[in-house]
């Protein structure tokens, strides 16, 4: 009996400490888990384990599925969180911060039809005022960016010698000598994502692009 008390007092004492070191964003959850000190998990345990994470202080290769780093620092975590657009629709953002299925069970979702949590709840939510305006990380095409990349000029970017050590797509860039292709993460399973694009297939034809003053 003894034993079992001293067993239930210690898992007490383990949960409370647990619970000390969670707090909620909206419907989601931060934990600490497996980020470094100081930090939480924005994601609620669901990150990813990418290359695109090396640089993230809060936890190395600990993403979102879209290549934001999943841990940030404990004081954000009471703040409003603004989830990115990813494959949603105007007005919405992605609630599973790129954790997204394509589901049919989600062919009603308002907010973008057959995207779910991966339990059949819709991922796209409304998003406040706050979040609708400048939403980053909206889902994109490859475009003429590697495997794995998403072009996010929409179709407008440049073949330009300054783009020449952007990953994803060498000489690409937006028009101001920014990397037009960066990590598609979870959008490469949007049904869209592989679309075609002359310039991946014959890359020698991108000479044929508008050229500015760096290339």
């Amino acid at each position: 009996m003894m034993k079992v008390v001293s067993i239930l007092f210690i898992y007490g004492i383990m949960a409370e400490e647990l619970c000390m070191r969670e707090c909620t964003i909206e419907d989601g959850i931060c934990t600490q888990e497996r980020c470094n000190e100081g930090y939480v998990d924005k994601t609620g345990g669901h990150y990813k384990w990418w290359a695109c994470g090396r640089d993230c202080p809060g936890g190395r290769y600990l993403t979102d599925g879209y290549c934001n780093c999943a841990c940030i620092e404990t004081s954000l975590c009471h703040q409003e969180h603004c989830s990115p657009r990813g494959p949603c629709d105007a007005g919405y953002m992605d609630q599973t911060d790129g954790d997204f299925r394509y589901w049919s069970c989600g062919r009603d979702c308002p907010g973008g039809k057959y995207y779910t949590d991966g339990t059949c709840n819709c991922a796209c939510v409304d998003a406040p005022d706050v979040c609708a305006e400048g939403q980053s990380e909206v889902c994109a095409d490859q475009g003429p960016c590697d495997a794995g990349y998403m072009d996010t000029t929409n179709g407008d970017y440049k073949w330009w010698a300054c783009g020449v050590n952007c990953e994803g797509g060498k000489y690409y860039t937006d028009g101001t000598c920014n990397c037009a292709c960066k990590p598609a993460g979870q959008c490469a399973i949007t049904p869209t994502y592989h679309n075609f694009n002359l310039y991946r297939w014959a890359p020698s034809l991108a000479f044929i692009r508008t050229f500015g003053v760096f290339g």
